[in-house]
């Protein structure tokens, strides 16, 4: 099985080799909707390693008999077995595969999100959205391979443990994939709802986005830009358009800087309508081919 994919070699049917994110990506780049490059460190990479490096014969006996409701042993538990996959060494040939895709992101100069992808994540019944790592900005090899064990670690955070306790949950049947994606270095970005979330119309496209990345509109820290379109025709149906007070960009350096807006800058729109339309018709096509309404982050690179 492989230990390193790519989005354009994935579909919804490897949800089991690289988690339900992983998945999703593939479903997307496959079906031509334009999505950030990037691979996936599969779930065999993690069980490869778990095997490599005995931590098989740590973790599981650990949790066999752990009473997930007694909080302090719970921490202590968790504590010493994420110490453990961090401390541990990712085999050669896991790196050289890691290490190999990344140089194919940019030439190598990628900056990446590093996102867990747990392989039950998507399960019916199931929700464990929050509960494993992201890393943003992540450039280099060295600083990727990091970023990867962390999120392999994540797997052993005591509200996990939990959660898979909770329900009922083997800890064999457990994996964790690591999906690495190129960051856009977005000029605007927002959200989108292929069904109005406040009237619930299936039949309106919601856009709402705001200047630089997209932390200022998931955050609240902005009151974004508001469109509504009309999902049969994707013509313009509303328009707010918000004083956004600050925007958040990329520096050189890999950090993240808000800087204020003046007023002038603030009253623009961070999308024009033809943009607006281009976004909306992408939320329109996701929708159709997954059948059912959907939530999307969107960016747009060059003003």
């Amino acid at each position: 099985m492989p230990t390193v994919c790519w989005f354009k070699e994935l579909s919804l049917g490897d949800t089991e080799l690289v988690g339900g994110k992983g998945a999703n990506l593939g479903e997307l780049t496959r079906a031509g909707i334009p999505v950030p490059p990037g691979f996936v460190v599969t779930a065999e990479a993690f069980r490869a390693f778990l095997d490599a490096t005995g931590l098989r014969e740590t973790i599981f006996p650990a949790l066999a008999g752990l009473d997930v409701d007694d909080s302090t042993t719970l921490l202590a538990t968790s504590e010493k077995l994420r110490a453990a996959v961090l401390a541990a060494t990712v085999p050669p040939e896991l790196r050289e595969a890691i290490c190999a895709g990344y140089a194919q992101l940019d030439a190598g100069d990628a900056f990446a999100a590093v996102r867990s992808s747990a392989t039950v994540e998507d399960m019916p019944g199931t929700s464990f959205a929050g509960m494993n790592e992201t890393y943003l900005n992540v450039r280099g090899p060295e600083a990727l391979l990091d970023a990867v064990q962390r999120c392999w670690a994540s797997l052993y955070g005591a509200r996990v443990i939990f959660y898979r306790r909770q329900q009922n949950i083997p800890e064999e049947a457990i994996a964790i994939a690591v999906v690495v994606q190129q960051m856009a270095d977005s000029d605007a970005s927002g959200v989108m709802f292929t069904v109005n979330p406040a009237s619930g119309d299936p039949n309106t496209i919601v856009v709402e986005g705001a200047f630089g990345l997209g932390e200022t509109v998931v955050s609240g820290s902005v009151s974004p830009d508001h469109w509504e379109i009309a999902k049969d025709t994707l013509k313009l149906t509303d328009e707010r358009l918000a004083i956004k007070h600050i925007r958040m960009d990329r520096v050189p350096d890999g950090s993240n800087l808000t800087r204020p807006l003046t007023d002038d800058e603030g009253r623009r729109a961070c999308l024009n309508h033809a943009q607006v339309a281009e976004v909306a018709t992408l939320g329109k096509q996701i929708e159709e081919h997954y059948g059912s309404p959907q939530d999307i982050e969107w960016s747009v690179v060059g003003e």
